[in-house]
């Protein structure tokens, strides 16, 4: 039995089977073939084409579609199932879908008229019960239904066939004769299907939540696209033959000519192979010639004098690009940084693109890899199967000019944007399911703020310890124990199903598609809700295709830059370089030594604090040693201590083998890079580096016990050939193929490197501009924006309020001060605030009245910019301000014309009001602005917390390590990393400074719900110190508001030491 009709979960909230689920349950059927049949979309069927051929089955692409009348009329959309013969089928299935989803974005259909051109290399299927053929039968039309089908036999010929289903409905036996007794009498063939939406027959139960969760509907509440029963699961022949219950020389038939099908179907997707778009280049040039010329120039720029080295790189670097065939590829990457620089955008490439000295002088990268031991072949080589990676971020305020750029000048029907499939996580699984299952809205917004962000899978666990379901017994679970479940009990079972589940489909990040062939050839396309092209397919499909993928990224530490200078430029005039500033100033290495790290990009978080701390990078290359240890694979590969240790000197630095010197020498002897390994296998084991980057994609890549063992017996034996010792050999094939999956990519480090010395320099030399432009920016930072505002405060930069009379639409610098921006007002925009400060022009609003008249901001916003004090300054009493305000809207004209407008005083009828309090300032501040420019909540608290001996955080920086405190503050991070062993790291932060803290497990169990609930803790632990960081190890923790309470003064702040570095110069002045 083959089945030809068949949804997964990329049929979005109706299958209720991943594709790789559905081959398994077709392998253990021992089924030859299966068909994948989506709605409108193609975007399983990579990982379908994939799971298939790694079971032996032969997959089958199609999809089902529905159909619009040819005048428009009529509600109904009859479904059409399409399957692709070949490649042209492939490619025309494509377009349709593409055509359907562009014209009809919110509900894909298209006319058979506008599908017709697109007919040849597809077999059509006449679909389920709603298709058009069985739609006319059930309703008794067979006359319509004759003619139907032999407009669908006209188009598609014998490759038109009638879709037998069975679903043991009350009038299937009927619909079935009735679509036999058809199909004879025009002469077609029927094939059998069963509409497969799940693998499993207990699977339907998630399938009919998942039909409610579509429809927005509870279980009590019936729609027609829900089943009415659980036959619609991947059925065997026999159990397909007892539902059918035909004749046998019928259903024989049937089979044999659904196996006819399935072996006429032949399509290798997996095989395709794009080439990069055509660049135009002068006339009588070529992509390899025109390459040339712009290398040659910008060699001569970068490097002064040219040396032997510097030419040989290039012209050998040039010689793998021509016998690749990538100077098109390389002059579309530059085309697209050259129109970024023309256009003021600033940009960077990294990933390992920074491996070439090519990417370097034509500006696509800003790191020399000569200078900083990058090694080519780890971009680029003869062996490298698909394109080479190259990521580019851009300031993200101006990404969408670039994307705009790269969709005109290769056309839409060559660009579009990768897609990114949004999946259940913990709480959005909770709260569908829950909804559809009948539980009250308040309910669910309970039960779901128990949960955190870990995953479906630990949901059981947390609602366990919330004290809301009992723990689960001790082995398997009976297939009737739904019976006797919750209803809570229930939507945990349903959400462990959905986990991972596809809910909708997104944006990539920057992944876009360029290629000379028509992309709709090759992948369906529809628009995202944010109007830009979108292909069907992920990130992980685009390369397991081959496709051409370039990253255009959105970086907003690139906009931070960008602003930065332009304010150093605006209010000191100085017209900073800062790509070209020295990387060797010790300042900037000292505040990374320090710690005092915040808004710095990449090493502003507590881990890496206490990493800073104890390597103290002084140099550029030990800062791409630092952005290379702090990640996931080397903290869990090992990598870290030992490197450590090493450059601490309390370790000795030692080599397996002499001739890893020169590849270790500045890790000190360990394997950290990715590039690391490839120069082991090259300069121990004496491979080409072409192969021994072939050697670490296998590693890194496939872990099969055979698999693996093909790459030791390469490395080996090469190395044995080479007069190494057999033993050292296989020790050092293990020490690769363990770090191989853990190493960092150097260029990519190096790359990242440059913009922290960028941001570090910033913060020494002109912190205020550098923090205003974060501020601006945010969210960017690792930490809210009010860390932010303290740690500018800890430098010793008052932080103003928003004044309506001085503030610009953002963050700006204001006489060493930073003064808050308008749009930090709720309700008001970047554009809205512009407009603001556009009205005010050259001409302070006089009075608030002055300001209805010439803006054309409404209630709320005026309402929220008193309440923050924005009319402070006109000596204008808030409350008499918002007392008045009804009177203002009511009577003063808004024109331009000065001289018609009513002199209104708001003061005048205004009683004897009370002054706000200090605690009523800050409350509006948070609640109307997020944050405040004059309070830190922690100073309302700090009199209660002194009477119980709480501690603020600077007091805590005095304290020898072992000491056990009590300190309170805000949470500002709440991390449990899985590579940590089960700890939980947090960040508290009050007015005098911010304190990680980590949390061991079984602390963690005790506070389990105050720590996830609560927005600001008291915590109570020992005090730990590495350098110039002091952290809490906690040992118990409380709610803040059950230890202290709210006083409505501030107490007064300690002041802080202004200057970290007396050395530091105030001002840099280039040159």
């Amino acid at each position: 039995m083959i089945h030809l009709h068949t949804h997964s979960n990329f049929s979005f909230l109706d299958g209720a089977s991943a594709p790789d689920r559905l081959v398994k349950r077709a392998a253990e059927l021992e089924m030859p073939a299966l068909a994948l049949t989506d709605h409108h979309g193609l975007y399983g069927a990579v990982r379908f084409l994939h799971a298939a051929k790694a079971a032996g089955i032969k997959p089958i692409i199609g999809a089902e579609i529905c159909l619009r009348s040819e005048n428009g009329e009529g509600q109904a959309k009859p479904h059409l199932v399409l399957l692709a013969r070949n490649r042209v089928g492939y490619a025309n299935l494509c377009r349709i879908i593409t055509k359907a989803q562009l014209d009809y974005q919110d509900d894909p259909q298209i006319t058979l008229t506008d599908l017709a051109p697109y007919h040849e290399g597809l077999i059509a299927l006449s679909g389920c019960r709603r298709g058009e053929l069985p739609r006319a039968l059930l309703a008794g039309h067979r006359e319509e239904a004759l003619s139907i089908a032999r407009r669908y036999a006209d188009l598609f010929g014998d490759r038109f066939l009638i879709e037998l289903e069975h679903h043991l409905l009350p009038d299937d036996d009927a619909l079935v004769d009735a679509l036999l007794d058809l199909a004879r009498k025009i002469g077609l063939r029927a094939v059998l299907a069963n509409d497969v939406h799940y693998a499993y027959p207990h699977e339907y139960r998630l399938r009919d939540v998942m039909a409610c969760i579509q429809t927005r509907t509870t279980l009590d509440e019936w729609t027609d696209i829900r089943h009415a029963n659980g036959e619609y699961y991947l059925k065997s022949q026999q159990e397909m033959r007892e539902a059918f219950a035909l004749p046998a020389n019928i259903f024989d038939a049937c089979l044999a000519t659904t196996q006819e099908i399935a072996d006429d179907c032949n399509l290798e997707l997996l095989a395709v192979s794009c080439r990069p778009p055509d660049y135009p280049v002068p006339k009588g040039e070529t992509a390899f010639s025109h390459l040339y010329t712009l290398c040659q120039e910008g060699v001569r720029k970068l490097y002064h004098p040219l040396t032997p080295e510097v030419s040989n790189q290039l012209a050998y670097e040039l010689s793998i690009i021509e016998q690749m065939g990538l100077a098109s590829f390389f002059l579309c990457v530059w085309d697209i940084i050259r129109f970024s620089r023309e256009h003021g955008i600033r940009c960077a490439g990294r990933g390992s693109a920074a491996d070439s000295i090519v990417a370097y002088i034509l500006g696509i990268t800003a790191v020399d890899p000569l200078a900083n031991n990058l090694l080519f072949e780890r971009f680029l080589n003869p062996g490298r199967v698909g394109m080479p990676d190259v990521d580019i971020d851009f300031d993200s305020r101006r990404r969408d000019e670039v994307i705009e750029y790269i969709q005109d000048r290769y056309t839409t029907e060559h660009a579009a944007m990768v897609a990114n499939v949004i999946t259940y996580r913990s709480r959005s699984a909770f709260r569908d399911v829950a909804k559809a299952m009948g539980f009250a809205p308040s309910l669910v917004d309970t039960l779901a703020s128990k949960l955190s962000y870990r995953g479906v899978k630990e949901m059981r666990e947390e609602m366990v310890l919330a004290g809301d379901v009992q723990p689960a017994l001790e082995g398997a679970v009976d297939e009737n124990a739904s019976k006797a479940q919750t209803p809570l009990e229930q939507v945990i079972e349903l959400c462990e199903q959905l986990d991972g589940y596809p809910r909708h489909l997104s944006l990539h990040n920057g992944g876009m598609l360029i290629t000379a062939e028509p992309l709709i050839d090759v992948v369906p396309l529809e628009y995202a809700t944010s109007g830009v092209r979108v292909c069907q397919f992920n990130k992980d499909d685009v390369e397991m295709l081959g496709l051409i993928k370039f990253d255009i990224l959105g970086l907003r530490t690139l906009s931070i830059l960008d602003e930065a200078v332009q304010t150093i430029k605006e209010v000191r005039g100085i017209d900073l370089p800062i790509d070209n500033i020295p990387l060797d100033d010790p300042a900037c290495y000292d505040l990374a030594c320090s710690s005092k790290t915040i808004g710095v990009f990449q090493i502003e978080s507590p881990g890496q604090w206490a990493l800073l701390a104890r390597a103290q990078p002084r140099t550029f290359g030990d800062l791409i040693i630092q952005i290379a240890l702090f990640r996931p694979g080397p903290l869990q590969g090992g990598m870290v201590d030992p490197y450590i240790e090493r450059r601490l000197g309390r370790e000795a630095v030692t080599y397996s083998h002499p001739s890893l010197e020169n590849c270790l020498r500045d890790t000190l002897g360990v394997v950290i890079f990715q590039e690391q390994v490839l120069q082991v296998a090259h300069d121990f084991a004496g491979l080409s580096y072409a192969d021994a980057d072939g050697l670490r994609r296998a590693m890194s890549h496939y872990r099969t016990d055979t698999e693996m063992n093909v790459c030791r017996d390469i490395f080996v034996a090469s190395a044995v050939e080479l007069g190494r010792d057999r033993e050292l050999s296989e020790r050092m094939y293990e020490a690769i193929s363990y770090f191989s999956g853990y190493g960092f990519c150097r260029s990519h480090a190096a790359a990242f490197a440059k913009t922290v010395y960028q941001t570090l320099f910033l913060k020494v030399y002109y912190p205020a501009e550098f923090l205003a432009a974060i501020l601006s920016n945010e969210p960017c930072c690792y930490y809210p924006t009010q860390t932010v505002i303290e740690e500018a405060r800890r430098w010793g930069i008052r932080v103003l309020p928003v004044d309506i009379n001085r503030s610009t639409a953002r963050y700006t610098v204001e006489h060493g001060a930073i003064r808050m921006g308008i749009m930090q007002v709720k309700g008001l925009t970047e554009d809205s605030a512009l407009a603001v400060v556009e009205a005010r022009g050259k001409r302070p609003f006089a009075t608030f009245s002055d300001f209805w008249a010439r803006t054309s901001v409404d209630r709320d916003v005026a309402e929220a910019l008193i309440s923050v004090g924005a009319f402070d300054s006109l000596g204008m009493n808030r409350r008499a301000l918002l007392w008045g305000l009804e009177e203002v809207i009511r009577t003063v004209v808004r024109k331009r014309d000065l001289q018609s407008r009513m002199k209104i005083d708001v003061r005048a009828g205004a009683p004897d009001l009370p002054p706000l309090t200090d605690l009523d300032v800050a409350g509006l501040d948070y609640t109307l602005q997020g944050t405040s420019a004059r309070y830190s909540v922690m100073s309302f608290y700090r009199r209660s917390l002194a009477r119980a001996n709480v501690l603020s955080i600077g007091q805590i920086e005095g304290k020898p390590s072992g000491t056990t405190v009590r300190t309170g503050g805000i949470v500002i991070s709440r991390q449990r990393p899985p590579t940590a062993k089960g700890m939980t790291f947090l960040v508290l932060a009050d007015e005098e400074g911010e304190l990680p803290v980590a949390i061991y497990p079984n602390i963690y169990e005790s506070h389990r719900l105050i720590v996830n609930g609560s927005s600001s803790l008291v915590i109570e632990g020992i005090v730990e110190r590495e350098r110039y960081v002091t952290s809490l190890l906690a040992t118990r923790l409380w709610r803040l508001n059950d230890v202290a309470t709210l006083d409505t003064r501030p107490s007064i702040q300690r002041a802080k030491q202004a200057k970290l570095f007396d050395s530091v110069a105030t001002k840099y002045i280039p040159g």
